[in-house]
């Protein structure tokens, strides 16, 4: 039989890496591949995905701990360089915290050490590969519809602006109300295609991002700026609060760090009471810019706030984010990710929410800035 899948273990420990090629040798199918560091795994799979190595299909086996890297941030550095791959997690611990979390974040299965058998691995490995391949088809059939579909929705909202504009000739003011109702469920659903081609497009090319350094409270501003119109229809207070002297220089892509503030802004606005107060505060703090975004609404309920940033999730029925898709905070999360960041939520103690952001400084000299 040809051999088609190719399995790199990355595993410090020669004895476990030898026991494991031992025993996946008697499956024809396999070609067995190792590294014992993060950062020689990565020249591996690389050479592989360029094609100077073994071809076929790949499957990563990861043990957490190397000597180059530690806990889940293996898992997520080796996730961003190898997109698509499936990545069974190999550990000496059983702790099912630690394994939920790394199913959360992609990994296909988690094992412990001591308790598999080569069977087990292999049984392991052909699933890693059938879910693999079945997500990798559902993403593309999601990415073509709403490709295919954005076309059309464009060009009804071009004629829709052009009705209610009366460019066609005047229409009653009954007849302008509903098709601007049609109008504005038209945006949305633009909007909810564009979020699942953003998700398919971080998802499936994570390092296509380009980097640059750019001054965080330019765009930050920007964003404000835009958004004063829609909390003024609402009579909402949105300031920002930030030191003016600080540039706040970070490495990113301005425009995805630019959707990020603007969604959840939007957010913001959206889901604070009349009369009520958004405000945007960005800090530099030992080489760390944090940006908080906080609001005056009804926040988020206690039992709703661990699954805040899962895909698809929208919140319990009748309450905040149940009418969306689901993708705008885990969007966020993917490209703050990307930028080597993140982003959290927690509870205003005054009511209301505060999302915070965080993402390296790229200063030469790190200048701290707070209230004082």
């Amino acid at each position: 039989m040809n051999k088609s899948v190719t399995i790199v273990l990355i595993e410090d420990d020669a004895s476990f890496s030898r026991a494991v090629d031992a025993g996946l040798a008697k499956y024809s199918e396999y070609t067995f591949s190792s590294a014992s560091t993060l950062s020689e795994a990565l020249r591996l799979l690389s050479d592989i995905n360029s094609g100077h190595g073994p071809v076929g299909t790949v499957v990563v086996l990861l043990d957490l701990n190397l000597p180059d890297s530690n806990g889940l941030s293996t898992f997520t550095k080796l996730k961003e360089h190898c997109a698509g791959v499936p990545i069974i997690i190999l550990s000496g611990r059983d702790d099912e915290k630690l394994a939920l979390q790394a199913i959360e974040l992609g990994a296909q299965d988690y094992l412990v050490k001591g308790d598999i058998t080569s069977r087990d691995l292999a049984r392991s490995i052909t699933y890693a590969m059938e879910r693999s391949k079945l997500l990798a088809d559902r993403e593309d059939f999601v990415a073509t519809l709403t490709h295919d579909l954005k076309g059309p929705l464009f060009g009804a909202n071009r004629i829709l602006t052009l009705v209610v504009d009366g460019k066609f000739g005047p229409i009653h003011d009954n007849q302008k109300e509903l098709l601007s109702k049609l109008q504005l469920s038209n945006v949305r659903l633009l909007e909810m295609i564009a979020n699942l081609l953003e998700v398919y497009r971080f998802e499936k090319n994570p390092g296509s991002l380009e980097l640059s350094k750019v001054r965080l409270l330019e765009i930050a501003r920007a964003c404000v700026d835009d958004l004063v119109p829609l909390a003024d229809e609402k009579s909402i207070e949105l300031t920002l609060d930030a030191d003016p002297a600080c540039s706040f220089l970070v490495n990113a892509e301005a425009f995805s760090i630019s959707r990020v503030i603007r969604n959840l802004l939007d957010n913001a606005i959206k889901y604070t009471p009349r009369h009520g107060k958004v405000s945007l505060r960005m800090i530099n703090v030992n080489g760390t810019v944090t940006v908080e975004i906080s609001d005056t609404g009804p926040g988020v309920t206690e039992a709703d706030q661990p699954f805040l940033f899962r895909r698809f999730f929208r919140g319990t029925s009748g309450l905040r984010y149940s009418r969306s898709t689901g993708l705008g905070l885990y969007l966020c999360k993917q490209i703050m990710q990307i930028h080597a960041g993140s982003v959290s939520y927690h509870s205003n103690q005054n009511g209301g929410s505060i999302f915070t952001l965080e993402i390296p400084s790229a200063e030469t000299k790190k200048q701290d800035t707070t209230d004082n």
